[in-house]
């Protein structure tokens, strides 16, 4: 009977650790299913990331563009502002000159009328 007794502690402590052992075979599942879960997340994560990095460059690029072309026609208008004055002066100059000889043949023929 002895031999009965033993042999039913044995099984009883086999059924127990069976049973421990599919507990923490349950637990591992669980964790390799949550694991799994977010390594998903992650990936839609860094997809996400990898879309918005393409995006902020293209942004960046466009704004560079735009920069450098603000700066261009910045320049172009400078440039066409001090040519208007250059042509301004030209004819202001010209005008002051026509309004001299003007006045000295005004002032001839008035010596020659004297």
């Amino acid at each position: 009977m002895y031999e009965g007794v033993e042999l039913a502690k044995t099984v009883t402590e086999l059924r127990s650790e069976r049973q421990r052992l599919d507990d923490e075979r349950r637990s591992v599942a669980d964790e390799l299913t949550s694991t799994q879960q977010r390594l998903s997340e992650l990936s839609d994560t860094q997809q996400r990331i990898t879309v918005l990095e393409s995006q902020l460059a293209n942004t960046t690029s466009q704004v560079g563009v735009a920069l450098i072309g603000k700066r261009v026609v910045d320049c172009l208008l400078v440039l066409i502002e001090l040519f208007s004055l250059d042509v301004t002066a030209e004819a202001q100059r010209a005008n002051i000159g026509s309004k001299s000889a003007i006045s000295l043949q005004r002032g001839r023929l008035a010596q020659n009328l004297e």
